[in-house]
């Protein structure tokens, strides 16, 4: 007895199921490319908005006087701490100051 080898099946229905199960996959592909790529540009976008923002907060911080002394900043590290005192971290947020490679506070 002779074993029968499989074959795809060449029928119509077959063929046009393979042609739409072929498209469906072209175009979610498609789709999800697309959408991926414009929402990592929105993030990257929004990211480099906040840090932009939070350098610029640094900024007129650090030429503003200490407000405990009225005095110009003569230590980063009292900067730092009172840039770091004004912020409110979220629930999955955290701010981290570093001074020469080193974790400050």
């Amino acid at each position: 007895m002779e074993r029968q080898r499989w074959r795809p099946s060449r029928s119509v229905r077959a063929r046009i199921l393979l042609w739409v199960v072929l498209m469906a996959g072209l175009g979610l592909a498609v789709a999800g490319g697309t959408m991926h790529a414009i929402q990592s540009s929105r993030i990257d976008a929004a990211a480099d908005l906040a840090l932009r923002r939070e350098y610029e907060e640094f900024v007129r911080r650090a030429e503003a006087p200490d407000p405990e002394t009225g005095a110009p900043w003569t230590d980063v590290g009292g900067l730092l701490v009172a840039g770091l005192e004004y912020r409110v971290s979220g629930p999955y947020l955290t701010h981290l100051a570093m001074v020469g490679g080193e974790p400050f506070a």
